[in-house]
């Protein structure tokens, strides 16, 4: 879902009928995917920094 969003700039509701599944859910795994983006990248950033 991120990579249909980010990469091939899929609306929500475009990735949604794709996958037969719900808005919601693509909003969902999208936001979860940045978090997660996130706060590897601050780690990741924390121990390049040392």
């Amino acid at each position: 879902m991120f990579w249909l969003s980010r990469v091939q700039n899929l609306s929500n509701d475009e990735i949604a009928g794709k996958l037969n599944i719900s808005k919601r859910t693509v909003e969902n795994q999208i936001t979860q995917a940045l978090r997660n983006l996130r706060v590897s990248y601050t780690k990741l950033s924390t121990v390049s920094s040392r």
